[in-house]
């Protein structure tokens, strides 16, 4: 009987030692997924601290923008010294909103570099294994990652007026540059398509069917767009586009005002259609 009771615990034992390896691993893995998680809360912290300062930036380089357009009426002053003195100040309004935004894509470069360690991080804790969003094959349309059909995550994004029910963008090269079409729909059942062409090199481009509207988009770097929106010459708009390293997603952030000079902040999330 002693013999059998023997063969017994030991059976019970040797399955009871994978469970507890099991466990052990498994509270092993556990940890590791919360130190990555605390490491991405980390940099989300990071990249929220950044962007309040990028859209201060924003807000601070529209103002100069704004006084140097003032300056620019003065300037047509009869009086040659109200003249000069117009066109001194215009000048030197136009610089300092140079140098406000490249503080501001010297942090929305910080941001994308962030971004992109979060990518690698969601990587290494769902994929043992795979390989890094920027070890990835990009994306077919990486020359330029704006071109491709998109679709606006609304439940992710915030919006500086009335939310959208859905909102779709297609982006094709065109001219040199792309051609944008964006059609809107709201809760009232009202639907925007807005079309503009415009080339990457910081010009305005009219909307078109609306010349008084104008666009502005330049390349920082791969992944990295600015832009701005005018109309009749005051800018009414303006922020920031950055894409995904492996193309999938984009994310628009930037600063509206309105007619009273109120501004606003958005943020919208789109993810690339098949």
């Amino acid at each position: 009987m002693k013999f059998f009771y023997a063969v017994l615990l030991t059976l019970l034992v040797s399955q009871l030692a994978p469970a507890q390896t099991s466990s052990k691993a498994e509270k092993e893995a556990a940890l590791r997924a919360q130190a990555i998680e605390d490491q991405i809360a980390s940099l989300y912290d990071r990249i929220r601290d950044l962007d309040d300062d990028r859209k201060n930036a924003e807000t601070a380089a529209n103002d100069a923008e704004n006084r140097a357009a003032l300056a620019d009426s003065a300037a047509a002053s009869p009086d040659p010294r109200t003249a000069a003195a117009a066109r001194a100040t215009a000048s030197g309004e136009r610089q300092n909103a140079a140098s406000i935004r490249a503080r501001a894509r010297s942090e929305s470069d910080e941001i994308l570099s962030l971004v992109r360690q979060i990518e690698e991080l969601r990587y290494a804790e769902s994929n043992d294994g795979a390989p890094s969003p920027r070890d990835k094959k990009p994306a077919a349309s990486s020359s330029n990652p704006l071109v491709g059909s998109w679709k606006l995550n609304v439940a992710k994004s915030t919006f500086s007026g009335g939310a959208p029910t859905k909102e779709t963008r297609d982006v094709d090269p065109e001219k040199g540059g792309i051609r944008i079409v964006d059609t809107t729909s709201y809760k009232d059942g009202r639907a925007v398509r807005t079309e503009w062409v415009a080339k990457l090199d910081g010009k305005d481009y009219p909307l078109k069917g609306d010349p008084a509207q104008t666009i502005s988009i330049s390349r920082a770097s791969d992944h990295f767009f600015n832009f701005k929106i005018k109309t009749n010459g005051r800018v009414t708009a303006t922020g920031q586009i950055v894409c995904s390293p492996d193309g999938q997603s984009q994310t628009i952030a930037g600063t509206e005002t309105d007619a009273h000079g109120v501004q606003t902040q958005f943020t919208t999330f789109w993810d690339r259609e098949p």
